[in-house]
């Protein structure tokens, strides 16, 4: 097959619901689900949970920001599509 070029597909790794990051004694949580306005499912609260558990540990951390990623909303509650009815 001469001058057919060859596509590599790499698959997508998603991105983390929940971002840690520590800046001196401050920690920043940001919820990182900006295409759902940054809702709220199983997963993503297990995760805040233990940010702030590692937050509660942390004897240099003093203060504990909570943000979002998105724009439009700071967290629009809980992701009503994971629940199941």
């Amino acid at each position: 097959m001469a001058g057919t070029a060859l596509r590599c597909h790499r698959p997508t790794v998603p991105a983390p619901k929940v971002l840690v990051e520590r800046r001196g004694t401050v920690t920043v949580l940001t919820l990182n689900r900006p295409e759902v306005h940054d809702c709220v499912d199983g997963e993503t609260a297990g995760l805040i949970s233990a940010g702030i558990e590692s937050f509660a540990s942390d004897t240099e951390a003093r203060v504990l920001v909570v943000t979002g990623a998105g724009v439009r909303a700071f967290c629009a509650g809980a992701d009503l599509n994971a629940i199941d009815c």
